[in-house]
């Protein structure tokens, strides 16, 4: 699988985060997450990204890079922020380290497949693949894509975290 676009996000909360245009909240994602049907995990992502644009597009800057660390390792919280933040005049935008955090939030889904939590290498890590299709244009087109969440356990806050995800376009 060649990756278009290499996506990244993560929780770490230690208390619910609610969205802000719905009366639901998210936790932390537990190894009891990957437990969950298909379609509550997938809205529980999606509230996270819902959030995480919330951080991101705030006008105020009430919300600093700290923040982003509820969700996400310091590193790529660290890649969100400079993204969002950086000067385009002191360098230049390259889309190939572009990051998306709202892929969920705009595609329907069309099949969701979870790896329940086991060891490689040493790190306990689940997987969810998601396929999602955009919303169809004036002549009934969509695209589609391949989405892989990773998740890694993390020591510090006993929370499985997201490391990365890969979205590939497929048609």
């Amino acid at each position: 699988m060649k990756p278009l676009m290499l996506v990244a996000m993560g929780i770490t909360a230690s208390t619910p985060i609610a969205a802000d245009d719905t009366n639901e909240e998210t936790t932390p994602f537990t190894a009891d997450t990957f437990e969950m049907q298909p379609e509550e995990l997938v809205e529980e992502l999606s509230l996270v990204q819902e959030h995480t644009m919330d951080i991101l597009m705030t006008d105020d800057y009430a919300f600093p890079r700290w923040e982003l660390e509820n969700f996400y390792t310091p590193e790529l919280s660290a890649t969100l922020h400079h993204q969002w933040n950086e000067d385009a005049y002191i360098q230049p935008f390259r889309w190939e380290d572009y990051t998306i955090v709202d892929q969920l939030v705009h595609n329907d889904v069309e099949e969701v497949t979870v790896t329940t939590p086991h060891w490689v290498d040493g790190e306990q890590v689940a997987t969810v693949d998601i396929t999602t299709s955009s919303i169809e244009d004036g002549a009934g087109n969509r695209a589609y894509f391949d989405e892989t969440y990773e998740f890694i356990y993390d020591q510090t806050t006993g929370n499985f975290l997201i490391t990365g995800i890969v979205i590939e376009q497929t048609w």
